[in-house]
């Protein structure tokens, strides 16, 4: 939280309030909740493993119309949600690992997000967007997971050098997923490549 401690920051890292930044000094066995507008969260390498505030499950939890946010150099793991945007904006989601969680990375009614330069893996769903558009993903590396990129009613998304390989679907777009475009991305050994329902 934008405080003069960002909120509980002091518990798991140190708070810079004049760059809104809190960065974690140690591994966190609970949800971190961002609840201010244009807060970093820098991982610094730690781990993230979420219990069961609402939504259950969650690692990172972005309270409602969240905008400006940035979150990186994480590994978030073991969660139902391992990040959770939720009418998030021009937030960024960068150089993270996510992986062994339910949705790694869930964007509902979210657009004109960021996600770059992230790993993510045996995951049931790698990436998971819904009603959720005009959002750039770009060189991420996706394996290993039931659906690596689901897109379900999201438009106009970019999807640019990302890496899907080992999936069951690569790259999956059902119901109303319109005006997505597809640049430069690798899609290799999944059962599915790039898929449309």
């Amino acid at each position: 939280k934008d405080n003069a401690s960002g909120g509980d920051c002091y518990l798991i890292g140190n708070w810079d309030w004049a760059t809104k930044t809190c960065t974690l000094t140690t591994d966190v066995y609970e949800t971190i909740q961002i609840d201010s507008d244009y807060i970093t969260l820098d991982g610094n390498g730690h781990a993230v493993t979420g219990t069961a505030p609402l939504p259950i499950g969650c690692g990172i939890y972005l309270s409602p119309w969240r905008t400006g946010v940035i979150i990186e150099n994480l590994n978030m793991k073991n969660s139902s949600y391992g990040i959770f945007f939720y009418g998030s904006s021009n937030t960024v989601l960068k150089n993270s690992t996510i992986e062994k969680n339910e949705s790694g990375i869930y964007l509902l009614s979210s657009n004109d997000n960021t996600l770059t330069g992230n790993n993510i893996s045996n995951n049931s769903v790698g990436i998971n967007l819904i009603s959720s558009s005009n959002n750039i993903l770009t060189t991420n590396i996706i394996s290993t997971n039931y659906y690596g990129i689901s897109l379900y009613a999201s438009r106009s998304n970019s999807l640019t050098g990302n890496t899907a390989s080992n999936n069951y679907y690569g790259i999956c777009f059902s119901y109303n997923s319109n005006y997505n475009i597809l640049t430069g991305n690798t899609v290799s050994n999944n059962s599915r490549g790039i898929y449309f329902f």
